[in-house]
């Protein structure tokens, strides 16, 4: 997710869409700059590597680009203070005796207080300010591509869009324990219903509540990685923008190369389903066992098999 002034946005009509990077050679471009900029930036500031961000910014001429990429790669980094002692406490002691001896004496105050916690003048300059979020220094920057970078990108660009949503529906192949368990732990509401062959689930939106605006869209959002798991997939939603409710619409045929390829992961709830699986495929019966299949409509609720059972092609 990105802050939603990073978000830029395509309409026509009634319908809206983040506007998304194609993987065009300059969005490669620029991401390979911004990448190249934390990865060349081990051992600097933040607010150094920052600073050259936003140089990156300029030459582009697509600061929300620039920016939203920064903003990803910056998450996967690993920053810590470096500071001799604690800034509080250094802070504390130099604007003390500033406020006794003024700040004209300046270099000597700060030969005093190195003196008095035992460090050179030069770490207390170093520690004065080293909690401060700047004043990190990168130690990590893990290995990313540009096409990787791009499409996490895009990810976060329907993530934000969807702050705004009054509604989500959407349908999904596989990772239904996964999806419903997030629904569960993020306290979505939903409805369930059949659309032809697949199993269709409705969301209430953010702004369908009056309370928790925020909290409850951060949590629709984190939906969205879930129900991408699976090979194919549809969302569509109402977003309000402007006073006005839009149409937006993704679907995993026309759009899926624009975003990660996230896989399923299959999980057991306990050790006990874990072991009778593996012992009924040790049979080698003709039975075949599947794990957490298609979900089961039980009024507008859903109930999602531990294990489903076939025989041949028959169930």
């Amino acid at each position: 997710m990105l802050p939603s002034e990073l978000l830029a946005v395509q309409r026509w009509k009634d319908q809206i869409r983040p506007k998304y990077s194609k993987l065009s050679q300059r969005d490669v471009s620029a991401a390979e700059a911004v990448i190249r900029a934390y990865s060349e930036g081990v051992g600097l500031k933040r607010g150094v590597i920052r600073e050259r961000v936003a140089e990156l910014e300029n030459a582009y001429g697509d600061y929300r680009l620039v920016r939203g990429l920064a903003a990803l790669v910056e998450r996967s980094c690993t920053f810590a203070s470096k500071t001799h002692a604690d800034p509080l406490k250094v802070r504390h002691m130099l604007f003390a005796e500033a406020a006794v001896r003024g700040f004209q004496e300046r270099d000597a105050i700060v030969r005093d207080v190195a003196s008095a916690l035992g460090l050179t003048p030069e770490q207390v300059e170093e520690s004065m300010y080293a909690d401060l979020d700047a004043e990190e220094v990168l130690e990590h920057c893990p290995t990313i591509s540009p096409a990787d970078l791009l499409k996490q990108y895009n990810l976060s660009l329907t993530q934000t869009l969807l702050f705004s949503s009054t509604e989500m529906e959407f349908t999904a192949s596989g990772n239904w324990q996964r999806i419903f368990r997030a629904i569960k732990l993020h306290g979505l509401m939903y409805a369930a219903y059949r659309r032809g062959g697949s199993i269709c689930v409705r969301l209430d939106g953010p702004t369908s509540l009056f309370k928790l605006t925020r909290r409850y869209g951060t949590a629709l959002a984190k939906l969205i990685p879930e129900i991408m798991r699976g090979k194919l997939w549809a969302i569509r939603a109402k977003i309000l923008r402007a006073n006005r409710l839009l149409n937006f619409v993704l679907e995993s045929e026309k759009h899926g190369w624009l975003f990660p390829e996230l896989q399923a992961v299959e999980e057991y709830d306990s050790a006990v389903e874990k072991e009778f699986a593996e012992e009924f495929k040790s049979l080698k019966s003709e039975w075949n066992v599947v794990r957490e299949s298609e979900p089961v409509e039980a009024g507008s609720a859903i109930n999602i098999p531990d294990f489903t059972f076939t025989f041949g092609r028959q169930k």
